[in-house]
């Protein structure tokens, strides 16, 4: 009686032992999964603010009087692509983040990893070059 007493208790401590590591295990997955998440949705917001950034200036410069040059430091990494009516700045990655723009004329010559770009108003027509 005793020897099966024992065996019970080895079982329900096995079983026990088994929930514990179950639970243990859903738990670092369900956090690793909130850690990706929040790593996405931080560098899509980063993408958002450089594009802000780069499409605050062409509306200042849309606004300026002709021949106004707009100077823009934006960190090393991103890719400025137009959109009508809208710069979207994306990183290696492809996380990107947008921001609206007043012209429709842009033109865009801007490399990969520009970090300096510079914003001209040219009769009306935005230049963007880095």
């Amino acid at each position: 009686m005793a020897s099966s007493r024992k065996g019970q208790i080895s079982v329900e401590f096995f079983l026990l032992f088994s929930v514990v590591l179950v639970l243990f295990g859903i738990f670092f997955f369900v956090a690793n999964e909130v850690q990706h998440f929040t790593t996405f949705v931080s560098a899509s917001g980063r993408s958002t603010l450089v594009a802000y950034s780069v499409a605050h200036s062409i509306n200042t410069a849309f606004l300026g009087a002709d021949g106004l040059s707009v100077y823009v430091d934006i960190p090393v990494g991103y890719n400025i692509t137009v959109q009508p009516h809208a710069i979207v700045a994306s990183d290696s990655l492809n996380r990107s983040g947008s921001s609206p723009v007043l012209p429709t004329n842009i033109t865009l010559s801007v490399p990969t990893n520009a970090s300096n770009i510079t914003i001209r108003n040219l009769n009306g027509t935005i230049s963007v070059t880095g």
